[in-house]
């Protein structure tokens, strides 16, 4: 099993929920053109600072 990290890049298209430390909605399509979406705390996706005032969408990743 390897331990590399596998990166997946996301559009964070909107912020769903200030609970801490705040929620996005963040989205990615797929090989065959299907849109798929995570909802993820913002600071798993970015280092940018993000509430419900940010400017959408902004590019994200999703490791794993």
């Amino acid at each position: 099993m390897s331990t590399e990290t596998q990166v997946l890049s996301v559009q964070i298209v909107r912020f769903v929920d200030d609970s801490f430390p705040g929620w996005v909605e963040c989205q990615f399509t797929d090989a065959v053109g299907r849109v798929h979406t995570l909802i993820e705390k913002y600071p798993m996706v970015t280092a940018q600072m993000l509430d419900a005032d940010s400017q959408y969408p902004q590019t994200g990743v999703v490791e794993w």
